[in-house]
């Protein structure tokens, strides 16, 4: 008997998210960080784990936002300016981006597995600010950047 197959399925299965078999939980995604007189915004990438992409619901004027996953549980949602114009400067241009769905609870770290191995945590990434002085830098993204607010669907956008 061969166990092979055997072992790829239950490493397979180790992989999902804890709650997987649940039916998850939808929530409305957002980005917040601290902005001061003068701040902009000009990119952002936030890797996840045991987050499913719905939709992309917002997309500010001049923005590309692209959000996805894999067949394993880590996704990516990323978005940037086309133009120095179009930098945000106002966090509420980073709310509702989203919807999503997680099917356990917020981690807030990455989890050690072992010699090399980790679990990520739910939300890792950075943000490109431009401060008033003109100097760029690059802001860690982490969980405490990114706001859950349960919905069931996008909201209906002004015309």
């Amino acid at each position: 008997m061969k166990k092979w197959p055997i072992m790829v399925a239950l490493l397979a299965l180790a992989a999902m998210p804890a709650a997987a078999a649940e039916p998850g939980r939808t929530y409305l995604a957002s980005i917040a960080v601290p902005l001061s007189a003068g701040d902009r915004i000009d990119r952002f990438e936030i890797d996840t784990w045991g987050v499913d992409f719905l939709a992309v619901c917002r997309i500010p004027h001049g923005w590309r936002i692209k959000a996805g996953g894999s067949a394993a549980p880590d996704g990516r949602i990323e978005g940037e300016a086309t133009h120095g114009i179009t930098y945000i400067g106002r966090a509420a241009e980073l709310q509702g981006l989203a919807l999503v769905r997680l099917y356990g609870p917020v981690q807030e770290h990455d989890i050690p597995t072992g010699p090399g191995g980790r679990i990520p945590a739910t939300f890792a990434g950075k943000l490109g600010l431009y401060r008033a002085s003109g100097r760029g830098q690059d802001i860690k993204l982490g969980y405490s950047n990114v706001r859950l607010t349960p919905a069931t669907r996008c909201p209906a956008q002004a015309p």
